[in-house]
């Protein structure tokens, strides 16, 4: 039998961040310069679970890379949830 883990160690679903949380993640992702823009248009963890490229595009996201990138790690967070660490222990941008 495992250990408990600590509370707020579990990942949690993407769908469920606030949109400081998302804005938090970007940080950790080194994504901190769209953060900002993500802030302006109100983007939580459910606008970013079904964003498209174009969607990031639209928000201002240029860089095709970024976006890429961005879009293959939601994937990963819309199956296996966003770890604690990534949302929690990274500074607000």
């Amino acid at each position: 039998m495992s250990a408990p883990s600590p509370q707020g160690a579990d990942p949690r679903p993407l769908v469920s961040l606030t949109v400081d949380e998302v804005c938090r993640l970007l940080a950790c992702l080194e994504l901190a310069k769209a953060a900002e823009m993500f802030r302006e248009a109100e983007l939580n963890g459910e606008a970013l679970a079904g964003a498209t490229d174009q969607d990031l595009q639209d928000v201002g996201m240029k860089i095709a890379v970024n976006r890429t990138r961005l879009l293959n790690r939601v994937k990963e967070f819309v199956a296996n949830g966003v770890p604690a660490k990534a949302i929690g222990r990274c500074p607000k941008p």
